[in-house]
């Protein structure tokens, strides 16, 4: 428990998840910048799904529609880097899982 708690400690104390914490507080109380990702989510899942049922005109529109969200998205410049930070530490913690079972697969076969 000692080694994860150190693990869990240095990850909460990384500059990019500090500031990515700060920037969710701002995005969390304010109504427009919520809607607004509220609403580029809602467009994400409705891709996912036209994309799953080969809908290719609905996935043309709404691809239009991201990408209009998008733009009004980068005129608010903390919450675009709200969503670059969000990736790069999901990137990061998925890299991070990955390593860990191949750790503990490597283990397990070599025992």
């Amino acid at each position: 428990m000692q080694i994860e708690n150190k693990i869990i400690n240095n990850i909460l104390a990384d500059e990019k998840v500090i500031r990515y914490k700060e920037l969710e507080k701002i995005v969390n109380s304010n109504k427009k910048l919520k809607k607004l990702l509220r609403d580029l989510k809602l467009i994400q899942k409705q891709i996912v799904h036209a994309r799953a049922l080969s809908k290719n005109n609905a996935l043309k529109e709404l691809e239009k529609n991201y990408d209009i969200k998008m733009n009004e998205i980068v005129e608010y410049p903390l919450l675009s880097e709200y969503l670059m930070l969000q990736t790069e530490i999901n990137q990061f913690l998925s890299d991070f899982t990955n390593i860990v079972e191949k750790g503990i697969m490597k283990d397990l076969t070599t025992k």
